[in-house]
């Protein structure tokens, strides 16, 4: 969930509710009966993997 703060003076004189969405209503068996239906993928490292990993860990620093 997004939370977004306001002054404090943004409510006055206003009524607010807060639904949350049925798509968060999960069957946790129906999940997993479908997971178990699917075709089960050999498990494997790729070289990929690693690349995305140095990717998601470098950064490039500017001097301004």
């Amino acid at each position: 969930m997004l939370v977004k703060t306001f002054n404090s003076h943004f409510y006055d004189g206003k009524r607010w509710t807060y639904h949350e969405s049925p798509v968060m209503n999960i069957d946790i068996e129906a999940a997993l009966a479908y997971d178990d239906a699917l075709e089960k993928l050999e498990k494997k490292h790729l070289y990929s993997q690693d690349e995305f990993e140095i990717l998601c860990h470098s950064f490039i620093e500017v001097e301004i």
